[in-house]
């Protein structure tokens, strides 16, 4: 059977991987269906994986309709599946093609599997849908033990999937706790039991049980000086700077509005600069009832107090140039938000999961973040509690966090590859 390592050597900067005629193929799959947290956290990884594995050949697929506009990492190449779109918990719509939803799966489950079943790889990331979207990757998965037994598979998850509830019922009626079991070799949870424990929550099974390691939340890294330029850029004069982001911007019309019309009407005024972006999958309308609303609002110095601005492509940039950021409570956001320490403002999405509002509540009772309930969110009540931020530059402790869930993931494919040498 072939080794699919090269022999590890150990680094002053951790692990590496010597050099041999055969690149060890890893492939990532990330089904995203809805906004950006998917495969950020993903090209996070393979980001990671690609330093760790000296010649590494690794390849994503995705369903992401921005990954176009988003940073390739280098050694990194990626398979785009067609674009599906999130109608509710468990239904979608093809999002481009004039496909019936099933005729569409049916697409990209054999793309999946030709993708797999040609590149053979000898490592595998599945990123927190254990059976794929609607089932897509469970004909791969089965392929791959059947004839490629010596390809090691990795679920990966993050903090928190949705209520107990929900996904204990989903999981049993799909037979998810079975597929883990017969289909994976670990399963990588990305945060903490500190803040909820996937093992205890989702009862999981002792044989699924004893696969799962907690690796922390992941940190992503800022560019040395970039925030410093950011501020000298938006705020020259040394004014305070509020970020506003919500994530793909699919669903972030209404925090944004609610955040300028209360900016504009505070009294007395707010010395800030707001800095919104609106994301890539806002509507075309939603984008230009901001631009027309907010887009030209000018001091007496006819400078701009807001910046409206669709996208950036390294965003964690911003969020350590801000005093206080308002946003959604996705999980790579909290995961910047929280490893820079920043003050926050979270109105988390309550639909169609609560993944965000179970993880944000949390987080405030651990007084890590300020969160408002979307039911309870008003032009007032976010100034307020923004304002409330700006003055509270408290650095917040996250001691009972750690954000070496990259570090971790790498150190386990290095300890991997190291067992299947010898």
């Amino acid at each position: 059977m072939k080794s699919f390592c090269q022999p590890i050597t150990q680094t002053g900067d951790g692990i590496t991987v010597s050099q041999t005629t055969e690149p060890t193929k890893v492939l990532f799959y990330s089904h995203d269906t809805f906004g950006l947290g998917h495969i950020r956290r993903t090209l996070s990884i393979s980001d990671a994986v690609s330093k760790t594995l000296e010649k590494a050949s690794v390849l994503v697929l995705t369903g992401s309709s921005a990954v176009h506009s988003l940073r390739i990492p280098q050694g990194v190449d990626y398979v785009k599946l067609p674009c599906v779109t999130k109608m509710g918990n468990g239904q979608y719509k093809s999002k481009f093609l004039r496909l019936d939803f099933e005729a569409l799966l049916k697409l990209r489950e054999e793309l999946i599997f030709s993708t797999a079943a040609t590149y053979s790889p000898d490592l595998v990331f599945v990123d927190n849908v254990p059976l794929g979207m609607k089932g897509e990757m469970v004909k791969t998965l089965r392929h791959l033990r059947d004839l490629r037994p010596e390809t090691r598979t990795i679920l990966t998850l993050r903090d928190v999937l949705d209520n107990p509830e929900r996904m204990i019922a989903d999981w049993e009626a799909s037979s998810v706790y079975e597929a883990i079991e017969l289909f994976y070799d670990r399963v990588l949870i990305y945060g903490s039991p500190e803040v909820f424990d996937i093992v205890a929550e989702y009862r999981l099974p002792p044989r699924v049980a004893a696969k799962v390691e907690y690796l922390g939340y992941i940190r992503h890294p800022t560019h040395e000086g970039a925030s410093a330029s950011i501020r000298r850029r938006f705020v020259p004069d040394g004014e305070k700077l509020v970020l506003v982001t919500v994530g793909g911007g699919g669903d972030g019309f209404e925090i944004i509005s609610n955040y300028l019309t209360g900016l504009l009407s505070a009294e007395p005024d707010v010395p800030t600069h707001s800095l919104v972006v609106l994301g890539p999958d806002m509507s075309e309308s939603s984008r230009a009832s901001l631009q027309s609303r907010y887009g030209q609002n000018r001091r007496s110095t006819d400078r701009p107090r807001i910046t409206l601005a669709d996208c950036y492509g390294d965003l964690t940039d911003f969020i350590e140039a801000a005093d206080v950021v308002v946003s959604m409570g996705g999980y790579n956001t909290m995961c910047e938000i929280l490893s820079l320490s920043k003050q926050a403002v979270i109105v988390p999405r309550v639909k169609p999961r609560l993944e965000q509002w179970i993880r944000c509540r949390r987080l405030a009772e651990l007084g890590l973040v300020r969160v408002v309930h979307p039911d309870e969110m008003t032009p007032q009540r976010l100034i307020d509690e923004v304002v409330q931020s700006l003055a509270d530059q408290t650095l917040r402790s996250t001691g009972l966090l750690t954000f070496d869930g990259l570090d971790q993931a790498c150190a386990i494919v290095g300890a991997d590859c190291a067992m299947n040498r010898s």
